[in-house]
C-alpha cells in the first residue's frame, strides 16, 4: 500500500512538473520574476501604411526568445523574408540574428508568426529592429524598471 502511495506521488509530482517547465501553470505564490519568467508589455508602430505589432512570450534564462510579430496594411505587398530582416540588440550592445521565423510567408497584405532568437541570460534591455518594413526602419525596445 505504501509503495502504491508513493508511486502515486511521484507521478502527480511528475505530471506537476511537466506541466510547470511547459507554462501550463502560475508560478507559486514567493516565487520570484525570474524564476517564473519575465514579461514584456507589446509593442507597435505605425508608420508608411504598414502596422507592426510586437508581443513578446514569456523570457526565461537559458530559453530562446520567442516574439509574436503580426504585419498588417492594406496598400503595401509585405513580400520579404522576416528572419532576414531581424536582428535583436542585447544591453551590451551585441546583435543576433533571430534563429528562425515560424510564420505565413513572403507576400500579401496581413502576415503573423513568431520569430525566435538564441537563449540570452540578462533581459534589461533588449532593442528588436526590423529593417525595411515599407522603407522604414522598425525598432522596439524594452528597458528593466529599477524596483
Amino acid at each position: 500500500m505504501k509503495a502504491l502511495r508513493r508511486t502515486r506521488a511521484a507521478a502527480a509530482n511528475a505530471v506537476l512538473l511537466l506541466a510547470a517547465v511547459a507554462g501550463d501553470i502560475a508560478p507559486a505564490r514567493g516565487q520570484t520574476e525570474q524564476a517564473a519568467g519575465k514579461k514584456l508589455e507589446p509593442k507597435a508602430d505605425d508608420q508608411a501604411g504598414v502596422r507592426v505589432e510586437v508581443v513578446p512570450r514569456l523570457l526565461h534564462e537559458g530559453r530562446p526568445i520567442v516574439f509574436e510579430v503580426y504585419f498588417n496594411t492594406h496598400s503595401v505587398h509585405l513580400d520579404f523574408d522576416v528572419q532576414a530582416i531581424a536582428a535583436l540588440e542585447d544591453a551590451a550592445g551585441v546583435r543576433h540574428r533571430p534563429t528562425a521565423w515560424e510564420g505565413s510567408p513572403p507576400g500579401g497584405h496581413h502576415r503573423s508568426g513568431h520569430l525566435i532568437f538564441p537563449a540570452l541570460n540578462e533581459f534589461g534591455y533588449l532593442k528588436l529592429m526590423l529593417e525595411g518594413v515599407a522603407g522604414v526602419d522598425r525598432v522596439f525596445e524594452w528597458r528593466e524598471r529599477p524596483p
